[in-house]
C-alpha cells in the first residue's frame, strides 16, 4: 500500500510537472516580417543610410557636405545627386566607398535654383521602368539619359527636336509619356518614352505663366501634370491634357515657394510641400494642409510610401517624410508623425 501511494504520488508529479510547463513560444506569424521594405535617405551633408524599420540606420556613403536631394536605386546602382549626379554600387564595402560614388564627368553641375541655392530643384532625374531609361537634367541644354542604371559613362543625350533653355525637371505619366520642362517654361514629351522629345504648344492663353521670374518644376499624379513654382510667384498648376490647357490649384498660400511635389506609392495621392508652411495633399483641384503633429515651421524636402508583408500576407503600410527637423514616420496614413531620426533630412527612396 505504502508503495503505491509512493507512485500514485510520483505520477501525479510527473503529470503535474509536464501541465504546467510552459509551452514553448509559437511563431508569432501575425508579427514577423515575410517581405521587409527597404529605405535609402539622404542627408544635408551628403551621406546616404539605409533602413529597414526606422530603426536602426547603415551609413552606405558619407557624405562631403553637399545637400543631397535625389536618391534612386536601379538594380544594384544607387543613383544620388547633389551638386553633380553620382552613381554607387550599394553592395561595396565602406572602405571603397570613394571608388564606387565617384562622379560622373558629365554632370559638373545640375540644374540649382537661383534663390534657395544650396539645395536645387526637385525632380531632376526620374525612371523609366518600361523603357528601362533613367534621366537627368544638365546645365548644358541637354536631357541626359542611361540604359544602364545610371552607371558610369553610359550616360548620352536625350533625342531632342529642338531645345532653347536649360531643362530643369523631368517625370513620367501612367501612360509612359515622359516629359521635361525647360527655364523658359516651355514642355517637351517623348511619347510612349520612345523617339524625340517634341515641344507641347499650349492652347491660347492656357500656357503656365512666365516673364515674372517664375522657375517650376514638373511632375504628375497618375496621368495629371503638375508644375510648381519654386519661387513662390505663380502657385501651382495642373494639367488633365498633358500640357495644353494649365489650370491653377486653390488653397495655395501667397507667395509661398514650393519645395517638392510628387505621387506617393501605396495610397496613389499627391502631395506637395511649401517653404517652413507644412505638408499638402491635393483633393481634386485644391491642396489642404495635412501637417498635425510635425513642428511649426517643418521643411518637408521629399515622401515615401513604403510597406511590410507579415507572414499571414497581411501588408502594413508606413509613409515618411525627409525634413529639416529630422526623418518622421506616420503609420495612420498621415493622421499624425513620429520622430524616427533626428538630423536635416532631405531625400528618401
Amino acid at each position: 500500500m505504502k508503495n503505491s501511494i509512493i507512485i500514485a504520488a510520483f505520477v501525479w508529479t510527473s503529470i503535474s510537472f509536464f501541465a504546467c510547463k510552459p509551452k514553448e513560444n509559437p511563431l508569432d506569424n501575425s508579427n514577423t516580417i515575410k517581405v521587409p521594405y527597404a529605405m535609402f535617405m539622404g542627408t544635408r551633408h551628403g551621406d546616404v543610410l539605409k533602413t529597414n524599420d526606422a530603426e536602426s540606420f547603415n551609413t552606405i556613403r558619407y557624405g562631403a557636405g553637399a545637400f543631397l536631394n535625389c536618391i534612386w536605386v536601379l538594380d544594384t546602382n544607387i543613383l544620388f545627386q547633389n551638386n553633380k549626379v553620382n552613381v554607387g554600387n550599394g553592395m561595396v564595402p565602406l572602405e571603397q566607398i570613394d571608388l564606387a560614388f565617384r562622379p560622373e564627368p558629365s554632370f559638373n553641375s545640375l540644374v540649382k535654383n537661383s534663390s534657395i541655392t544650396e539645395e536645387g530643384y526637385p525632380n531632376t532625374v526620374c525612371y523609366d521602368p518600361a523603357q528601362k531609361i533613367v534621366y537627368a537634367c544638365g546645365l548644358d541644354l541637354f536631357l541626359h539619359q542611361s540604359t544602364k542604371n545610371g552607371a558610369i559613362g553610359t550616360w548620352t543625350n536625350s533625342p531632342f527636336a529642338t531645345t532653347s533653355s536649360v531643362l530643369r525637371s523631368v517625370t513620367r505619366t501612367d501612360n509612359g509619356d515622359v516629359f521635361a520642362l525647360d527655364f523658359s517654361d516651355d514642355l517637351y514629351k517623348r511619347a510612349g518614352g520612345v523617339g524625340n522629345f517634341v515641344k507641347v504648344v499650349p492652347a491660347a492663353g492656357k500656357g503656365l505663366p512666365s516673364g515674372g521670374g517664375q522657375f517650376y518644376f514638373i511632375s504628375h499624379i497618375n496621368n495629371r501634370l503638375t508644375a510648381s513654382d519654386v519661387e513662390g510667384i505663380s502657385g501651382i498648376y495642373y494639367s488633365d491634357d498633358f500640357g495644353v490647357n494649365w489650370n491653377k490649384i486653390t488653397g495655395w498660400p501667397a507667395k509661398s515657394r514650393f519645395l517638392m511635389g510628387k505621387q506617393v506609392a501605396y495610397n496613389g495621392d499627391y502631395y506637395t510641400s511649401l517653404d517652413s508652411l507644412g505638408l499638402y495633399k491635393m483633393v481634386g483641384n485644391s491642396i489642404v494642409r495635412i501637417d498635425a503633429g510635425l513642428p511649426q515651421y517643418t521643411r518637408i524636402w521629399d515622401i515615401v510610401g513604403k510597406r511590410n508583408v507579415y507572414r499571414t500576407d497581411v501588408a502594413k503600410y508606413y509613409f515618411y517624410i525627409a525634413t529639416d527637423k529630422g526623418l518622421y514616420q506616420s503609420r495612420n496614413n498621415m493622421l499624425d508623425w513620429e520622430l524616427k531620426y533626428k538630423e536635416d533630412v532631405t531625400a528618401l527612396y
